[in-house]
């Protein structure tokens, strides 16, 4: 599954350079990007996957007291699933596709639910269905077409 992953965050990568204008959400990815890249990817996974999670987390910040950390991951039965883990100083990997990661246990888990195309086209942007058209291209871009 690892290597789906990498060739997911890669083909999402370079949808991006491509792109003459990127929205906020992504236009520093991996860096703020959390919640946009794994609602794409999760709309990508349920092709295969019916059990996929989006998994909402906080915690305060380890080295700036009161600061909170948000993040967003994905999870498929128990397999965690951070395509955005590298933003973050204090996580093992740039990508974590594990059962058990350390860094992801420092989040309080606050929700769950299954991604949609519907909540990936009322995320907040310039364009109505900006990031759906970023989906559909990463999709082709995964097919070679």
């Amino acid at each position: 599954m690892e290597k789906e992953v990498l060739e997911f965050k890669s083909a999402l990568e370079s949808v991006i350079k491509k792109e003459n204008y990127v929205e906020f959400g992504l236009a520093r990815f991996p860096s703020g990007s959390c919640e946009v890249a794994s609602l794409i990817y999760g709309c990508y996974l349920l092709q295969n996957y019916s059990e996929v999670k989006l998994v909402y987390g906080d915690r305060v910040h380890r080295t700036h007291e009161g600061q909170e950390n948000k993040h967003v991951w994905l999870e498929i039965d128990g397999l965690q699933i951070d395509l955005t883990a590298g933003q973050f100083d204090d996580s093992e990997t740039d990508v974590i596709v594990k059962y058990e990661s350390k860094f992801l246990n420092t989040f309080k888990v606050n929700k769950k639910e299954k991604p949609s195309l519907a909540m990936l086209i009322s995320l907040i942007c310039d364009t109505p269905e900006y990031y759906k058209s970023i989906y559909e291209k990463v999709c082709n871009e995964l097919r070679g077409t």
